[in-house]
């Protein structure tokens, strides 16, 4: 196939269409051409740029080698190659590794372009020859932000939603911006906001899958190893992402969120059950004589239904022992909503003792002491020693210490309490919520239906 083709009326048309360059959201950078086939018909060849764009280091490298394949497809082009035939395609150096055979059709659409009248062709070649080249798709062309380091963005987003969002949000936000700026720095120390693709983002999550921390390294404490690459984790830093890049995307520094196409994955049932009665005061005993501090938390968790999470964030200021009573300022809640827990006469003394010497700023479990202090004590430090208790005393792993505050909800509910104030209690949004958490496995359900539950028929059904 030459160059130009012949009309009958002796004009001549190009026999291609010349290379250029697009984005979209499915394909990702390509190169696009067109040439006639022996039945006069447009032949589509695309091909695809994503190892040059993943190996270039800013926006600006990309461009320089795509723009150089560019040239030196349509050099060839102009010097009568013919994209069917089997001739080898020769590449510019910076560019050698493009994984593609040269003029070949990698991708062709489901129907070839129908052919074109000559003065049809003529005339769409007169288009193409006036038209300037798009370098980008309409779709997605660079915004004046897209050039933003990933960090700043990350910066002013902190900033705006921190005027918005409760505090316990903002450090959800926070911890995930530091890790991932902290992975793009050893990954991608040059990567800009726009140039945030979903492979990066997958790659990311991949990363946090494998168990990961910010610098790269596995988890040291296998114990916790499952617990941070379960399924829960995965989806809690897609969320994260998605929340901030949604916010990236309204404030232009990208047209699309990368984390948005990104599945969730499945997650598993809770392990979580009630602890019996006998195995709580076994555990109650372990700590009176080996960690005090664990005895005050877990009557926390199971009298007056407060998480863990939520325990380090009370103050000295929040016990109310005129009351008896804890509040619970909605920063400090997990739901933002204010509510006030119960304290129990055993729980009001342990709470007296350990409070006896603190100042009202100062939080209940500071950091490392188990005192009151002016740092908090981490949730992790409850977990950790929860876990050393239960292997120690070869307990079920089923019993968490977030079991408590289940196996507390459950008990209420057996003793008639009525189900609107144990959700009061316990700060659900609704009574569907109450009436699943306390429907856990019981291990004693057998027994006392046995005991409890009436018998088919009237007399001595045990001797008949």
């Amino acid at each position: 196939m030459s160059k130009f083709q012949v009309n009958l009326g002796g004009a001549t048309s190009m026999s291609y269409r010349q290379a250029r360059l697009y984005n979209n959201k499915s394909q990702g950078w390509y190169i696009e051409y067109a040439t006639l086939n022996d039945e006069n018909q447009y032949q589509r060849c695309r091909i695809r740029l994503n190892r040059l764009w993943k190996q270039s280091s800013t926006m600006a490298d990309f461009k320089v080698k795509a723009e150089s394949v560019i040239m030196s497809i349509n050099n060839q082009l102009q010097m009568h190659y013919a994209p069917m035939q089997t001739m080898p395609m020769v590449l510019p150096n910076p560019v050698q590794y493009v994984p593609v055979p040269a003029m070949q059709p990698v991708m062709q659409y489901a129907a070839p372009l129908p052919p074109l009248p000559s003065a049809q062709a003529e005339q769409h070649q007169a288009e193409q020859a006036a038209a300037p080249m798009p370098t980008v798709s309409e779709a997605s062309k660079p915004t004046k932000r897209s050039d933003t380091p990933v960090k700043k963005m990350f910066e002013e987003f902190i900033k705006e939603k921190s005027k918005e969002l409760k505090k316990t949000s903002m450090v959800s936000y926070s911890t995930f911006c530091k890790q991932l700026t902290e992975w793009l720095e050893k990954n991608y120390p040059t990567l800009t906001t726009g140039e945030f693709t979903q492979e990066i983002a997958v790659e990311y999550l991949e990363f946090v899958n494998r168990g990961g921390n910010s610098n790269g390294k596995k988890v040291v404490r296998t114990r916790l190893h499952a617990e941070r690459v379960s399924p829960r984790t995965y989806n809690n830093n897609m969320k994260m992402g998605r929340g901030v890049f949604t916010w990236a995307v309204e404030h232009c520094y990208l047209t699309e969120n990368p984390f948005a196409k990104i599945k969730k994955k499945r997650e598993g049932e809770k392990t979580r059950t009630i602890i019996p009665a006998e195995d709580r005061t076994r555990i109650f005993n372990y700590f009176k004589e080996n960690n005090p501090a664990m005895c005050i938390i877990m009557q926390m968790v199971f009298t007056s239904l407060i998480r863990p999470i939520e325990i380090t964030r009370i103050q000295v200021e929040d016990i109310d022992f005129v009351n008896h009573c804890i509040h619970l300022p909605g920063d400090k809640t997990k739901n933002g909503k204010s509510r006030d827990s119960r304290m129990d006469e055993l729980l009001e003394q342990m709470l007296l003792k350990h409070t006896k010497h603190a100042k009202p700023t100062d939080y209940l479990f500071a950091d490392k002491s188990w005192k009151c202090g002016k740092q908090t004590m981490s949730q992790h430090s409850f977990t950790n020693t929860w876990i050393d208790m239960r292997d120690e005393m070869k307990l079920p792993k089923e019993y968490q210490l977030y079991s408590l505050r289940d196996s507390g909800i459950n008990s209420m509910l057996e003793e008639g309490i009525p189900a609107l104030d144990v959700m009061q209690a316990a700060g659900h949004s609704d009574l569907s919520m109450t009436t699943r958490y306390g429907n856990h496995k019981n291990p004693n359900l057998i027994k006392k239906l046995n005991n409890a539950a009436p018998s088919m028929i009237i007399g001595d059904e045990k001797k008949a």
